[in-house]
């Protein structure tokens, strides 16, 4: 457990790829007790760096598990929310946990089952959103939209100002989040009932953050979302996060797969934030620091390519180079 590195989060450049604070989290999933969900967690987590294993399902999480060694738990009562409560034993063992340095991040139906059934009782001193019932429920299409409201470097890391996201359903899609007092509000929520999307506060000497939405396959698959629920394990953990600079499809690496959706981003913005929604471009493809992708960016995103082993595709190093010609002569004044 690493408490107190979030301040000193730095930036170095190794083949295209910029770490702050390069140490990934190791997290332990809660089970959701179904495997291919299960699954489809450890991979989206594992494929922005963090090391993730599955745990046992919360209802059967009695703290007999040593925790030793792991910097964040994700608690997501969504697939096996109607199996009752977790032991006060295994919510003592993560109050512990957290006071003592550790990060915990939740998604729905925790708040919900405290309010609706007096669960997660001892554990609910440490969450950082007001205990409620209200929700919102809808099999369809769940639109959901997060937007920034407090700034934080670990946390946007990657990310544009808002994500639109189909919200999973679990029996509901959202909770309607209010922070409890000296919590904060990193992310809003358009739910029709208010509320906001994820809140977060430190406890003892770890941090809690809470997520209104159940995040099961949808969120996970979404490439906006899925950096979000990776930077604030990272958050949660004391940890930065990894921005592989280059990773233009968002898959938290730099190859010839990257090709396409950089010269994407560089002809046609609009086009790129519907195929790619909630990356930002002027993050993942800024590859000389300007603060901006553009075509000056293209030398240094081949040479990345070319580093890390990769060649660029014949026909896509000529647009490149074509977009390189038509743009060079419009230089910005910095």
């Amino acid at each position: 457990m690493r408490r107190g590195r979030v301040a000193a989060v730095g930036l170095c450049v190794v083949l295209g790829v910029v770490s702050m604070n390069s140490h990934a989290a190791k997290v332990l999933v809660i089970s959701t007790s179904y495997d291919p969900l299960n699954a489809e967690t450890v991979a989206s987590l594992e494929s922005y760096g963090h090391e993730a294993i599955i745990g046992q399902p919360y209802h059967l999480f009695d703290g007999s598990v040593s925790l030793a060694g792991i910097d964040a738990a994700l608690v997501l009562v969504n697939y096996n929310w109607s199996l009752g409560d977790m032991p006060p034993a295994g919510q003592t063992a993560l109050l512990n946990f957290i006071d003592n340095g550790g990060g915990l991040v939740t998604g729905e139906w925790f708040v919900w089952k405290n309010a609706a059934q007096n669960s997660f009782a001892t554990l609910y001193d440490a969450i950082p959103v007001v205990s409620t019932a209200a929700f919102t429920t809808n099999a369809g299409v769940n639109a959901t939209t997060y937007t920034r409201a407090t700034p934080n470097l670990v946390l946007n890391a990657g990310l544009l100002d808002s994500i639109g996201f189909t919200a999973d359903y679990f029996g509901g899609t959202e909770t309607k989040l209010d922070p409890k007092p000296g919590a904060t509000v990193f992310y809003d929520s358009n739910n029709p009932l208010g509320g906001d999307g994820l809140i977060g506060w430190n406890y003892g000497d770890g941090r809690v953050l809470s997520f209104s939405t159940t995040i099961g396959s949808q969120q996970l698959a979404h490439a906006g979302f899925s950096r979000l629920l990776a930077n604030t394990l990272a958050f949660a953990a004391g940890d930065g996060t990894l921005v592989v600079l280059g990773d233009m499809n968002g898959d938290g690496a730099l190859d010839a797969f990257d090709v396409a959706p950089f010269e994407l981003a560089l002809a046609d913005r609009t086009a790129y934030a519907a195929t790619y929604p909630g990356l930002d471009p002027d993050v993942f493809g800024d590859m000389n620091f300007s603060g901006e992708l553009d075509a000056f960016d293209v030398s240094a995103f081949e040479a990345a390519l070319a580093g890390g082993g990769m060649s660029v595709p014949e026909p896509a190093a000529g647009m490149l180079l074509g977009l390189l010609a038509l743009t060079c002569p419009r230089r910005r004044i910095v």
